[in-house]
C-alpha cells in the first residue's frame, strides 16, 4: 500500500494557476466522473470551465485566480466533502492542481439553481506547485480503547495526508474494541466537510473504496 501513500502525499493545494484552457480529453474525464458521482450518490456537483474565479484567502492578504471550478452542491456537508475526494484525486492524477475554497460559497455568483455550494474546488494547470504542511505527530491522531488493530497506524498515516480547512487536522482515528471510526475534534467552519474528506481517506486505507486511476497509476500492495 506504500504507493497509495506516496500518491496521496504528493498532492498539495495549489493557489497559482496558468491562464490556459483545459484540453478536451481531460475535460471529458472530469465531466464523466462528475456525472457518475451525481447519478450514483444524488449529488448536484457542477463543473464550470473558462471563467476566471478570483478568490481571497487568509483574511484577504492573498488573492489567487483559477479558470475552472467544481461547485460542490449537496444537501449534506459531510457527504459533499466525502464525494469531492475522488474528483480532487482524479485532478491530481491528470496533472492538474486544485484547492478547496470555502470563503467563496457566500458569493451569489456561485449559487447553482438556487443552491449554495458546501465548498468549491478550484482547479487548473499548475503555475507554482503547492507545498506540504507540517503535520501533527502520528500518535496525536490516534485513540485506542481495547486491543490496538495492526492497521491503525497505517490508517492514521493515510488520513494525515488529507487536506483540511486551514490545515487544522481537527480529527482523530478511534479504535474502540477494535472498531475503527473517525471523529472530528472541533465544530468550526467546514468541520463536517473536512470530516467527510478524512473519512474517504480512511476508507481508502481500509480498501472500502478504490481510486479510479488509469491502469499504470494503480497503487499496488
Amino acid at each position: 500500500m506504500e504507493n497509495l501513500y506516496e500518491f496521496l502525499n504528493s498532492r498539495h493545494s495549489v493557489r497559482s494557476y496558468k491562464n490556459e484552457p483545459l484540453d478536451l480529453n481531460r475535460r471529458n474525464i472530469i465531466d464523466n466522473l462528475v456525472r457518475q458521482l451525481n447519478e450514483e450518490h444524488h449529488l448536484k456537483f457542477k463543473v464550470v470551465y473558462d471563467r476566471v474565479f478570483v478568490y481571497n484567502r487568509f483574511f484577504f492578504s492573498l488573492r489567487f485566480k483559477a479558470r475552472n471550478a467544481i461547485l460542490l452542491v449537496h444537501d449534506n456537508e459531510e457527504e459533499a466533502g466525502y464525494y469531492s475526494v475522488p474528483l480532487m484525486l482524479k485532478l491530481h492524477e491528470l496533472g492538474l492542481g486544485s484547492c478547496y475554497v470555502g470563503s467563496a460559497v457566500m458569493r451569489p455568483e456561485y449559487m447553482l439553481d438556487g443552491n449554495r455550494p458546501k465548498c468549491i474546488l478550484a482547479f487548473g494547470e499548475i503555475d507554482i506547485q503547492g507545498h506540504p504542511h507540517e503535520n501533527k505527530p502520528l500518535e496525536s491522531f490516534i485513540y485506542v480503547d481495547g486491543p490496538r488493530p495492526n492497521s491503525l497506524s497505517h490508517i492514521a498515516k493515510i488520513a494525515m495526508t488529507a487536506p483540511t480547512a486551514m490545515n487544522r487536522q481537527d480529527f482523530i482515528i478511534r479504535a474502540i474494541n477494535s472498531e475503527i471510526s473517525v471523529k472530528k475534534t472541533s465544530s468550526g467552519p467546514f468541520s463536517d466537510f473536512d470530516l467527510g474528506i478524512v473519512k474517504y481517506y480512511v476508507d481508502l486505507a481500509r480498501n472500502k473504496v478504490k481510486l479510479n486511476l488509469e491502469p499504470e497509476q494503480l497503487p499496488t500492495n
